[in-house]
């Protein structure tokens, strides 16, 4: 009787459930899709992920390093993904149940816009590397700037020196333009707001 026991022991032993196989009951069939990140101009890698097939995913960082003159704004479904329509870091993706590619969605930090005013009295013209050009009365140069509040250009503000003595100034808010050109050299200020269409 000893040796019949040891037998159904073995025996037992041998037929123990499938699932310590498998600790994670079952989850080892579950199935996996890839995220991927384009860099969409910019520069820089970003490790694929992969998740559970039909769940949401948080987005994440970009860490690619942007083009220059441009800001990175979210994700996007594809490279030419509108302003209104890019998914924000963390926020949550649509439930994925394919391979799915994001690209970086980038937005100029400097303008690309010519400003005239007064029958070309007033003209400035704004560069997306930071650069302008200007005519203010009589007076005319380049000089650089940067928009120093906000990243849309229709509501923000922004400065320029204007080598040697010279810096102009301005504000868009509410389809308004609004700067002020000051000539330390010859003594000159104009002050200027004048009601502009702004439009992409």
């Amino acid at each position: 009787s000893i040796l019949v026991l040891v037998m159904s022991a073995t025996f037992f032993a041998g037929c123990s459930s499938s699932s310590d196989d498998n600790p994670g009951g079952g989850s080892a069939n579950v199935e996996k899709v890839k995220i991927t990140f384009d860099k969409n101009g910019g520069e820089g890698t970003m490790e694929a992920k992969e998740v559970e097939k039909g769940k949401e995913y948080d987005l994440p960082e970009c860490t690619f390093t942007a083009p220059g003159g441009k800001i990175f704004v979210g994700w996007g479904e594809n490279k030419d993904t509108k302003f209104d329509s890019v998914k924000a870091v963390g926020g949550k993706t649509e439930k994925l149940n394919a391979d799915t590619k994001f690209f970086a969605i980038w937005k100029n930090y400097y303008f690309d816009k010519v400003f005239e005013f007064e029958n070309g009295t007033y003209k400035f013209g704004f560069k997306n590397d930071g650069t302008f050009d200007y005519k203010v009365n009589s007076e005319q140069g380049t000089g650089n700037y940067l928009v120093n509040t906000g990243t849309d250009w229709k509501n923000c503000s922004g400065s320029g020196q204007i080598p040697p003595m010279a810096a102009v100034s301005f504000t868009i808010k509410d389809n308004k333009f609004a700067f002020e050109y000051v000539n330390y050299w010859a003594g000159q200020r104009t002050e200027v707001e004048k009601t502009y269409d702004f439009t992409d």
